[in-house]
């Protein structure tokens, strides 16, 4: 199982930052929600504030496995907000196109009521995707990226 923290991290500052997009996330070529999670990533590092409460972007194109370059710049300071852009270029073609808005600590936000998780087993007393397909090996490789052990099966 690949190591998510690892695979989303980035490399540098002032607004330049640097990371690699890893084949173990791939569909059709690197999953859309690793690829922004990259990007979520290169503007926490690059905001002076510590907490993400929006992200939109639009993906541009797919990529392929290796590096990517992330230019993240700010649009607006106030004293609780930052409002940044990121885009994510691939041998200077770029991939993802994004916004985020970050927000400083202690500030109130919505209250969420919370749903009750269902009664499962738990998750040593399942079995793995790899237990339960003869054709596991033949998957995406994003999913040999994540456990899977699936309560109901068919």
């Amino acid at each position: 199982m690949r190591d998510f923290s690892a695979d989303t991290a980035v490399d540098g500052a002032d607004g330049r930052f640097r990371a690699s997009l890893h084949p173990g996330w791939d569909v059709w070529g690197p999953f859309g929600g690793y690829r922004a999670a990259i990007v979520l990533r290169a503007i926490g590092a690059h905001s002076d504030l510590p907490k993400p409460a929006t992200f939109s972007c639009a993906f541009l194109a797919t990529g392929a496995a290796g590096a990517v370059d992330v230019a993240v710049t700010t649009l607006q300071r106030g004293k609780r907000t930052q409002a940044l852009r990121a885009v994510m270029t691939q041998a200077g073609k770029p991939i993802i196109d994004a916004i985020a808005w970050t927000v400083a600590d202690g500030l109130e936000g919505f209250e969420h009521d919370v749903g009750r998780m269902p009664a499962v087993p738990p998750a040593d007393a399942l079995k793995s995707y790899e237990d339960l397909c003869d054709d596991y090996p033949n998957w995406y490789p994003i999913w040999r990226s994540v456990e899977g052990r699936p309560a109901l099966w068919s």
